[in-house]
């Protein structure tokens, strides 16, 4: 609690009971004597009064003058504080009204970008499909062929194998003793010609 506060509000609380002792006063001595006379102990006490009110004049004229300067300027800095909290508010709202009104213009960009990424990937894709779908053609030739020469080389051996049975099975029925010794001599001779060449 101020000095203010602690000798003001004991001494305003007064002023009342004053005034109204003052009027009480005043009424009795007003029945008692003439209707129109002023009781003198009215008197007294408006001096009184005057005195009390002329000594709190001078002794809280300098605390009241510096507690209304003091509110004054606290005030004055509450309403300042106020105004730049309403300026930033007020900048944060048109911020917000510019970044809303942007934003239409924002979430189609957006929407632009995702598209174009939308395609991106799908082109990506379908490439690598294709890629896929080309060395998956590549591997099945391949095996293609590589089976297909197989499949030939064991024809041509069943083949080969077949004339040979053939032959062999022609020679038994059509060959006779004569044909088969002029074999072996033949092969003598071959033979021994291989001999005498080493």
């Amino acid at each position: 609690m101020t000095m203010f506060s602690r000798v003001l509000v004991p001494l305003i609380l007064q002023i009342p009971l004053l005034v109204a002792s003052s009027t009480l006063l005043a009424e009795e001595g007003h029945h008692a004597e003439a209707p129109h006379a002023v009781p003198q102990n009215v008197w007294f006490h408006f001096i009184n009064l005057g005195i009390l009110l002329f000594i709190l004049f001078r002794l809280l004229r300098a605390p009241l003058r510096d507690y209304l300067v003091r509110r004054q300027d606290a005030i004055r800095e509450a309403l300042e504080k106020a105004e730049s909290a309403k300026r930033t508010a007020d900048e944060k709202l048109a911020l917000y009204e510019k970044r809303i009104a942007q934003l239409d213009e924002e979430i189609s960009t957006m929407r632009r970008e995702v598209e174009v990424s939308v395609k991106e990937e799908a082109n990506r894709l379908v490439a690598q499909s294709v890629a896929a779908a080309t060395r998956l053609e590549a591997d099945t030739l391949r095996l293609l062929n590589d089976e297909l020469g197989r499949a030939r080389y064991a024809l041509r051996r069943e083949a080969i194998d077949l004339a040979i049975q053939m032959a062999e099975r022609l020679l038994k029925e059509n060959m006779t003793d004569v044909d088969q010794r002029r074999l072996a001599e033949d092969y003598l001779q071959r033979v021994a010609q291989s001999t005498e060449i080493h």
